[in-house]
């Protein structure tokens, strides 16, 4: 614990509530996907939530989260690419 940084953010939403990375990173993500099928917010909507939450999430651990970041940035890269060429088609 660095005892300088006194409201460390990851520190209490991370470690104090959840106690792991990765219970706050599926709690997260289940929550977004909740929330959005109760607003009946679009797929393309939901899935930029998520890949935004991917990256807050990745922004806290880099070492643990290399494949899921990976992962993320193909799964939007596959999103934008199927929303063009549903235009174009």
């Amino acid at each position: 614990m660095n005892m300088t940084n006194y409201f460390d953010l990851k520190q209490v939403w991370v470690s104090e509530l959840f106690g792991d990375i990765w219970l706050f990173l599926f709690f997260g993500l289940i929550m977004i996907w909740l929330v959005s099928a109760k607003t009946k917010v679009p797929f393309q909507v939901a899935m930029l939530l998520s890949i935004i939450w991917l990256g807050l999430c990745f922004s806290f651990s880099t070492a643990e989260f290399g494949i899921i970041w990976a992962l993320a940035i193909m799964f939007a890269g596959f999103m934008f690419y199927y929303g063009v060429a549903k235009l174009l088609k």
